[in-house]
């Protein structure tokens, strides 16, 4: 086989979206007001992706091989008045369907209605043991209705067979992490089938205080013959060409269909193009292209998730330039 010139190599590398994640904000509204989440920074919480943009992402990824699209973003999903129709557009294109909510919108009735759409997994993000941890940490008077809502889930996929995984996730900081074994324990002995455990990251220098990370390392340790509990999902994604693992193997997509770097980036001060207008496969290579040639400052250089060479690298070009002032 004939080598192929390195640029060509880097550019088939960086358009390889064959195990790319697509993140994917169905809007920016919340019902939530998490304290690990600075949505005051973001010019806009109000938006709807259309159905017309999401139609422009199936056509994307019909052909080829199976990717996933998990209905994330910043906003809550089960706000959008069509989510069910979102999710049905996407499955037909052969799509593996995911969504993240905080469980307070999901009754039996629109449970159902997105089982029958196709929805393959649901993470309900709960981030505590107690209702007035969960108040603190996600501004919510509701958690003995999230929980009956996840239970209830719970049960409509034992009680009709569903092919659905349903997880539960807990963010750990500095204020919930004396609640996080009790978390871990309250959803061991239910059906559920995996258990997160994710540190908060810095969100790119913007968290707010209060909110202050911490390790979890020993929960790592604690729980590491148990398959159902995942401690820090992405501590193991490697890195390339100095590019953060977040932003090769994740696409997030906003409301408005515009490719952004990654979810991190709350002010939008990122555009590398419309999936109404463009291929995702250009996009992806326009991203982390983009990156490559040093598009990133604005965003990066406080993130938790940025390569440590590249870090290293930007540290040392802001001490450079704070010296010729």
């Amino acid at each position: 086989m004939m080598d192929l010139p390195v640029n060509e190599c880097i550019h088939q590398t960086l358009s390889d979206t064959d195990k790319l994640i697509i993140d994917l904000e169905v809007t920016s509204r919340c019902n939530a007001t998490c304290g690990f989440c600075p949505r005051s920074v973001m010019p806009d919480t109000k938006s709807f992706i259309s159905i017309n943009t999401v139609e422009k992402l199936a056509a994307n990824i019909m052909e080829g091989p199976q990717r996933q699209v998990v209905l994330c973003g910043i906003g809550e999903s089960l706000l959008h008045p069509h989510i069910d129709q979102i999710v049905a557009i996407l499955s037909a294109a052969n799509a593996v369907v995911a969504m993240t909510s905080n469980g307070a919108l999901m009754t039996e009735k629109k449970f159902r209605q997105l089982l029958n759409a196709g929805l393959k997994t649901i993470n309900f993000s709960i981030n505590a043991a107690t209702a007035p941890m969960h108040e603190v940490i996600m501004g919510m008077k509701n958690f003995d209705k999230v929980i009956a809502n996840v239970k209830s889930a719970l049960q409509i996929k034992k009680d009709i067979n569903a092919d659905v995984k349903i997880n539960i996730s807990f963010v750990a900081c500095e204020q919930n992490i004396h609640e996080t074994e009790a978390f871990v324990e309250k959803w061991r002995n239910s059906s559920v089938d995996q258990i997160w455990l994710h540190p908060v990251n810095n969100r790119a220098g913007l968290l707010v205080s209060g909110m202050n990370p911490v390790k979890i390392d020993s929960f790592a340790t604690k729980y590491l013959h148990d398959k159902r509990i995942i401690v820090d999902l992405f501590r193991y994604s490697d890195e390339m060409y100095n590019i953060c693992k977040i932003a090769k193997n994740l696409a997030f997509i906003s409301a408005d269909g515009t490719m952004r770097l990654c979810a991190m980036d709350y002010q939008r001060v990122t555009s590398y193009g419309n999936i109404n207008n463009e291929s995702l496969q250009q996009l992806q290579f326009e991203k982390l292209s983009g990156f490559l040639k040093g598009d990133y400052n604005k965003l990066c250089k406080d993130c938790d998730f940025c390569p440590s060479d590249l870090k290293n690298k930007l540290n040392h070009s802001t001490k450079e330039e704070s010296y010729s002032l």
